[in-house]
């Protein structure tokens, strides 16, 4: 073969090879892309569900206060007390809905937050359900005794509900703000 046609098949070759490479890349590129795209969808879902679960934490929370207040204060407005207690109740529903959809979405530190937020949920609605209902018969020593009691528990869970909503808060914060390692979509 003379140099003219050794060069015209180093050409196509190199033009194959170029191609080539630039297919590859292509693809890798739009394969990164997906990924990236997925991943943000995935965040932004996982953003919505944490965002409504602290919410109905955070109402709970406020609900707990007012509950609290009326109850300590001593209101003899039964009225008051009753639609306060059943917001309670309704605020401990949506909490328990909203952490169903985080224990499904993830991850397992997250969910794990959000069980424990739960259990303390649930035990604080029974709790203050039963120290209206103690306060409600304080003609007898026993009732007396029983309200007091539901003060001091009432106390000490607050503070375990305010801590409660912090380490979810701050979890959710980790997960969703967390460092994501170099080569992850490759």
């Amino acid at each position: 073969m003379d140099s003219t046609t050794l060069v015209g098949l180093a050409g196509i070759a190199g033009t194959l090879i170029g191609g080539g490479l630039g297919v590859a890349g292509t693809l890798l590129a739009a394969r990164l892309t997906t990924r990236a795209a997925d991943d943000l969808a995935t965040r932004t879902a996982r953003r919505q569900i944490y965002a409504a679960c602290s919410a109905a934490l955070l109402t709970f929370a406020h609900t707990t206060r007012e509950v609290t207040r009326l109850l300590a204060d001593r209101v003899n407005d039964q009225q008051a007390l009753l639609t306060a207690l059943e917001r309670l109740q309704a605020n401990q529903a949506a909490v328990e809905l909203a952490a169903g959809a985080v224990a499904v979405e993830g991850p397992p530190s997250v969910m794990r937050k959000v069980e424990k937020s739960s259990r303390v949920v649930a035990n604080f609605s029974l709790v203050l359900e039963g120290w209206a209902s103690y306060d409600s018969e304080t003609n007898s020593s026993q009732g007396r005794d029983l309200a007091r009691q539901g003060r001091r528990e009432v106390t000490g869970m607050q503070e375990i509900m305010d801590r409660i909503v912090e380490e979810f808060a701050a979890e959710c914060q980790r997960t969703l703000h967390s460092k994501r390692q170099l080569g992850r979509y490759w």
